[in-house]
């Protein structure tokens, strides 16, 4: 200021805030006009301060006027009249500030007499220059007395001197004492109360913390009203996820500021302000020490794959670097280096430097030519992992038409590549499906559900580091299926007898009744002959002799009526021909339906053929077709507009002589005595002796014996079914088989099997003969009785693993006919001259350094 160096003090603040640096001038007054400089060493900047105001300004010629008894300066009185005007010099301006009414400075005149120029001059005392008045000194007219207090209340203490604007220092001891804060100083006349109000109890101390630890500040206040608010800097601090401020106590009030997590940005000064007292503590951060809390581990890695190296560091934030062979690749704070689509030049040594600690890796190359001639497969560290919603782990059963969703949670790196799979085929979208796949999830939503819905419904996550499946069994409850085997026995004039077997598929919930009707041949119409039948059989009466009629019976259970049963097929088959019935649709498409048109497909060949058009009802007589030739039909609607969307087929159905059940009357010459006789056809027994002779992982070999009865018909064909032990339903294989051997194909591998054949003739289906074993078909080797037995087992792993055998779950060792090797690709058993005591359950186990895992294969030895 005006040259000279200015130092902190209550007068003036020094602060220095980022780049800038600033000074504040307490309660300026007309004396802090000056030019004021700054000085940075190689730089200097100044400027003006101008001080303004409004003052009242009183023009006397004593150095001590008198005080007011009223602010108001129209009304401006003093306690006893002014001297003569005249008689002594002005030599000082005295100015009361409006704001600090009991506060008065003296300020020198020549000095500051241009400011008289502003002010009205009925507030000026005419003065003469001439004389002058000696200065009274002034004197303690009360001393202090002595003062005891409680502790946190407040105290006053009271002199009076005998001269009003006497200059009043306070001191504690030999301390003089600052004024604001805890004291506050009153003048009164020449009484001057000086009040001592304690705040702060306990002030906050200076903190030094390790950086990413907690900070706390605190104090107490003497009064629980005092208002206490805590800043950095002039920025006034709240609570949040940075700071946290608490107040508690009684009598005497506890605050306290917690800085979470200190950064090298929260250190600097910290002040707490209770009412007009402050205090100031200072926060010091010390780095911490960084350090690797989980090195990179070295790669090795297929061409054009990624390469991850990662690490862990005990201090999050630590900006590091990366070098590959001793060159800087990357720095900044990522502890994540990912390597693409890997090339030869790639190989090297991998190194992450934090401060002065490091880690290092070794990427190492594998031609993928190489690999896959040698068997190996480089192991990640994150293999895919499937997690379902727990609710979906006991199985989902909901009622036909809900909306269901099976969400998934996939974890793996790299991602896992997502399939679903329902009852063994890959599940695809359409209008009902929806699969949503993205990283980290995988949901199918199927709305409209029907029963065909119902199943397992297995998600598979495969990536280069392994492959981890899931399963949920959806259970879609719904109407029952149409009975089984319906069949009319027992036929007369006026009666017949109907039997049938409940449905494959009961919808999921008990058939609870069925219902039967009959409509005649010629008609359309259907009649209800009952509806609460428990039992699958029924007695159809009060038929009228030489009519034809046609019967159908449903199945019903808590969730309605299902598909009936039709007696008399949609397409009745003869020897070269076949009579089809159909139904119209259930929408014309607005427009009349003016005709149908006839495709059919013959077993074996993969395209339909059109064979009848321009047909005017909902039945046609087809002719010309070959005899022992199995067909399917399909039929579609036209009107204006043009041709419908064909519908669904029917069962594929054989052409071949048709034969009755019925009693036949047989009328020979009439000179002869009438002969009544009957002619009495079945269906043929089952087969029998039904076994797999062979199983690999997609086929099964299967052999029986003919039926022991032929029904008075011969064998026409066989049936072959199988059935998922997992699912309910049977698959028809093959209605055609003429012989008594089958290969079943394709079987899905790693699921189980139960087989089942039929045996027909001209008449109908026997019963079927059905194998009771079910049979893996990935795990189930066949050797004949003195052939060499040989298992080798192809594996992938690096480093290259452990392997031991065992059978039946005892260890196999090597002897004089059992051998055990096994090199980097797979694992080899050998026996020689197999007897059916090495027959049973081998299990292979593997294991390395990063796990293990078992593959059983079971063996069956058969004789010659």
């Amino acid at each position: 200021k005006d040259g000279s160096e200015i130092r902190k003090s209550k007068k003036y603040e020094i602060i220095s805030k980022g780049v800038q640096r600033i000074l504040v001038i307490n309660k300026c007054v007309f004396d802090d006009e000056a030019e004021y400089e700054c000085d940075a060493r190689t730089a200097k900047t100044s400027g003006v301060l101008t001080v303004i105001g409004e003052f009242w300004l009183l023009f006397v010629p004593s150095p001590r006027p008198w005080p007011i008894l009223h602010n108001e300066p129209s009304t401006y009185l003093f306690q006893r009249p002014l001297p003569v005007p005249g008689t002594a010099p002005v030599t000082h301006i005295y100015l009361l500030p409006v704001l600090y009414t009991n506060v008065w400075s003296m300020l020198d005149y020549d000095k500051y007499q241009h400011l008289l120029s502003a002010l009205p001059t009925r507030l000026l005392n005419p003065n003469s220059r001439t004389s002058s008045f000696a200065e009274e000194e002034a004197v303690f007219t009360k001393n202090l007395s002595n003062v005891e207090g409680t502790e946190t209340d407040s105290i006053k203490l009271i002199c009076e001197v005998s001269k009003a604007s006497a200059e009043v220092v306070w001191y504690k001891g030999d301390k003089e004492l600052p004024e604001g804060g805890r004291f506050e100083y009153v003048m009164n006349g020449k009484v001057l109360p000086h009040l001592l109000c304690p705040l702060f109890i306990a002030r906050p101390q200076n903190q030094e913390v390790l950086e990413g630890d907690k900070a706390e500040f605190v104090c107490s206040v003497s009064k629980e009203a005092f208002e206490v608010k805590w800043f950095k800097g002039s920025e006034e601090l709240e609570i949040g996820d940075k700071y946290n401020i608490i107040s508690d106590g009684k009598r005497r009030v506890k605050h306290t500021l917690i800085v979470r997590d200190c950064g090298l940005a929260d250190e600097g000064e910290y002040t707490v302000i209770a009412g007009q007292d402050k205090s100031t503590a200072e926060l010091i951060i010390t780095e911490a020490p960084t350090d690797f809390t989980a090195h990179l581990q070295d790669q090795t890695v297929t061409e054009f794959e990624d390469a991850v190296f990662t690490c862990q560091l005990s201090k999050e934030k630590a900006s590091v670097k990366w070098y590959k062979n001793g060159r800087e690749i990357r720095e900044g704070k990522v502890h994540r280096l990912q390597v693409c689509d890997i090339k030869p030049r790639d190989q090297g040594e991998y190194k992450i430097i934090a401060k002065d600690k490091d880690a290092k890796a070794k990427l190492d190359y594998e031609n993928f030519t190489n690999l896959f001639h040698f068997g190996f497969i480089c192991l990640k560290t994150e293999s895919p992992e499937i997690m379902l919603d727990v609710k979906l782990l006991a199985g989902l059963t909901v009622k036909a038409g809900t909306k269901i969703e099976l969400p998934a949670t996939v974890k793996g790196k790299p991602e896992p590549k997502i399939t679903w799979t329902k009852a063994d085929l890959l599940l695809k979208a359409d209008d009902r499906i929806k699969i949503e796949s993205k990283p980290g999830q995988s949901t199918v939503t199927i709305a409209d559900t029907k029963r065909g819905d119902s199943g397992p419904y297995i998600i598979e996550a495969v990536n280069s580091s392994g492959r981890a499946t899931a399963k949920v069994d959806v259970n879609i409850l719904d109407k029952p299926g149409p009975p089984a085997a319906f069949d009319i026995t027992d036929i007369t004039n006026e009666s017949c007898f109907l039997t049938w077997n409940p449905p494959r598929d009961d919808g999921g919930s008990k058939v609870t009744n069925y219902i039967v009707e009959r409509r005649a041949a010629d008609s359309e119409v259907w009649h209800k002959l009952s509806s609460t039948i428990k039992e699958t059989t029924y007695k159809a009466v009060n038929l009228t002799p030489l009519k034809e009629y046609i019967f159908r019976v449903f199945a019903e259970n808590m969730y309605g009526i299902g598909e009936p049963a039709q007696h008399t097929p949609i397409v009745d088959v003869a020897k070269t021909s076949a009579f089809l019935n159909w139904t119209k649709p259930e929408h014309d498409g607005g427009a009349k339906i003016e005709s149908y048109v006839i495709e059919l497909l013959k077993s074996g060949t993969e395209d339909w053929v059109r064979v009848a058009d321009g047909v005017p009802t909902t039945e046609h007589f087809l002719k010309g077709l070959m005899e022992k030739q199995e067909y399917s039909f399909r039929v579609r609607a036209i009107n204006k507009a043009g041709e419908s969307d064909p519908s669904e087929p029917s069962d594929p159905v054989l052409c071949k002589e048709r034969l009755s059940k019925s009693l036949y009357l047989c009328q020979p010459q009439a000179d002869y005595m009438s002969l009544r006789w009957s002619c009495s056809l079945d269906p043929p027994s089952p087969p029998r002796w039904l076994e797999v002779v062979n199983i690999t992982k997609n086929t099964a070999d299967l052999k029986w014996t003919p039926p022991e009865r032929d029904g008075g018909s011969p064998i026409t064909n066989y049936i072959v079914e199988k059935r998922d032990v997992r699912r309910k339903g049977w698959q028809v294989v093959d209605t055609t088989v003429k012989e008594t051997t089958y290969t079943v194909t394709p079987l899905s591998e790693g699921s189980l099997y139960v087989f089942r054949v039929a045996a027909e003739n001209a008449v109908g289906q026997s019963e079927y003969c059905e194998l009771e074993d079910s049979y893996h078909s990935e795990c189930a080797i066949f050797y004949l009785s003195s052939e060499k037995l040989s298992l080798p087992i192809p594996y992938r792993a690096v480093p290259t693993p452990k392997v031991a055998w065992h059978k039946d779950g005892k260890e196999l060792k090597a002897n004089d006919r059992v051998m055990l090797t096994s090199d980097h690709t797979a694992a080899h058993i050998e026996i020689g001259n197999c007897v059916h005591a090495d027959a049973g359950h081998y299990t292979v186990t593997l294991e390395n350094k990063l796990g293990s895992t078992t593959g059983t294969v079971n063996v069956k030895v058969i004789g010659k």
